[in-house]
């Protein structure tokens, strides 16, 4: 069971409700049940984590991303959080996986309209239903049943998230969304350079130095300077 606010940039969309069914497919879960608490009451226990984060890094001097996995490892003394420094084949391109596989009907199994923002439920993989009295768990790969409240005995209404015609023949897993080093634009670059000449001690300026840019002219920054 998963609990999350209804926030639709984050996590209800198409692409939350691809990755969850592929959870399932891949055997990760057999069952999954992601729930969006009602507005206003949408206080979780993370937020209590977050809330020491930013407490730490009022205190914190932070120049290099290591510094941040540092505030956040050690926001709480009595039992720090375990941190994971991802690397760049860590990130994969879900939301091109999720393109080329999945698109949520927008309609249910009887026909009746289904808006993904009313929905306060999802089920995946196993739901429970009943046959002649009688509550049976059924198996439904590839669908998502939704309920548009938390009550148990509400019917779910089932549809649809597959492409009937998918193009990622022979693709099991969404492939990696850099392929390389990752480069910033070129006013960025130019940017982070100044202020890292400014305000960043010598000894961790080198990464600033160290950063190369995609050749591209975006924004409105002309200063040249370089770090020095």
């Amino acid at each position: 069971m998963s609990y999350s606010d209804g926030c639709c940039g984050q996590n209800k969309n198409v692409t939350i409700i691809g990755f969850s069914n592929e959870m399932h497919r891949n055997r990760v879960y057999e069952r999954i049940d992601h729930k969006y608490l009602e507005r206003g009451h949408t206080y979780l226990e993370n937020d209590r984590d977050f809330a020491q984060i930013e407490k730490r890094k009022k205190t914190a001097t932070m120049y290099l991303p290591q510094d941040w996995v540092e505030v956040v490892r050690d926001s709480n003394v009595t039992k720090p959080f375990e941190t994971t420094v991802m690397q760049r084949e860590d990130f994969l391109d879900w939301k091109g996986f999720k393109n080329e596989r999945y698109k949520m009907a927008t309609k249910d199994q009887e026909g009746k309209r289904v808006l993904l923002r009313d929905i306060h439920w999802l089920n995946f993989g196993w739901g429970e239903e009943k046959e002649a009295g009688k509550v049976v768990m059924k198996h439904h790969p590839d669908e998502v049943w939704v309920r548009f409240s938390l009550r148990e005995d509400e019917p779910w209404k089932k549809l649809k998230i597959v492409r009937p015609r998918q193009t990622t023949t022979g693709q099991s897993i969404p492939r990696e969304l850099y392929q390389g080093q990752v480069l910033l634009k070129t006013a960025k670059v130019r940017d982070l350079k100044k202020i890292a000449s400014q305000f960043v001690p010598p000894l961790q300026r080198t990464f600033y130095v160290e950063l190369k840019d995609n050749g591209s002219e975006d924004g409105n920054s002309t200063d040249e300077d370089p770090v020095k």
